[in-house]
């Protein structure tokens, strides 16, 4: 995991943003999250590479991690809302609402703005 390759997941990062970060890693390096991240022994990891779906395995890991950092319930609801906005296409029961002027919005884009510095601008 790293930072500057875009795939760390912060300890004190809301259950939903953890979620949804196990899930954008590839399957195959899941497994290796798994060795490293759980108190599974190896030759459980590998039975689940040959037993289960990686999606259901990334859920099962996402609770493990959420769990550790936050809470079994945040993990479960985390799951719930993932589901919810990616799975089903519903409207998450909550949402962060951010007021943006077009002011900001048109200085933004005039610098070449991506997400990162949208976000940099926004805080400032």
């Amino acid at each position: 995991m790293s930072k500057s390759l875009g795939n760390a997941i912060g300890i004190h990062e809301p259950p939903l943003e953890m979620y949804g970060k196990v899930m954008s890693i590839s399957d195959e390096m899941m497994w290796r999250y798994y060795e490293l991240l759980t108190d599974l022994q190896v030759a459980e990891i590998e039975k689940m590479k040959r037993e289960a779906h990686p999606m259901q395995a990334k859920k099962d890991w996402h609770g493990r991690i959420v769990a550790d950092f936050h809470s079994p319930e945040a993990a479960a609801k985390a799951g719930e809302d993932w589901a919810k906005q990616f799975q089903k296409n519903e409207v998450p029961e909550e949402i962060e609402v951010i007021d943006v002027s077009l002011e900001n919005v048109r200085a933004i884009r005039a610098r070449g703005g991506r997400h990162r510095r949208f976000r940099r601008c926004l805080a400032n």
